[in-house]
């Protein structure tokens, strides 16, 4: 990810959407503080190394940005999965 820098601008966004995101989801801060690190410097390794993210997933993240800011970096993707108990189950909970 070497032609990846931020600018002033891009950091000073980062930084405020980062501050309030660790109040309301830590999810999105994780995101934002490694697209962060990665844009002032930082090498794959070293950010792959310090989030204990695999790689593709800091090159997902970096290209979420690049393709639509922060509001691609922090869209939420996750669909879920079918449920395997039957519906049954639920009804007895009720």
């Amino acid at each position: 990810m070497r032609d990846f820098e931020l600018t002033i601008e891009e950091l000073q966004e980062l930084h405020v959407v980062h501050t309030a995101a660790k109040k309301a989801s830590a999810s999105e801060a994780y995101r934002i503080n490694a697209v962060i690190l990665l844009g002032t410097g930082w090498t794959l390794e070293e950010v792959v190394d310090a989030l204990l993210l695999d790689d593709e997933t800091l090159r997902n993240y970096v290209e979420n940005y690049k393709r639509g800011g922060l509001e691609k970096l922090l869209e939420r993707n996750y669909k879920g999965g079918t449920p395997k108990l039957p519906i049954e189950y639920f009804e007895i909970l009720a």
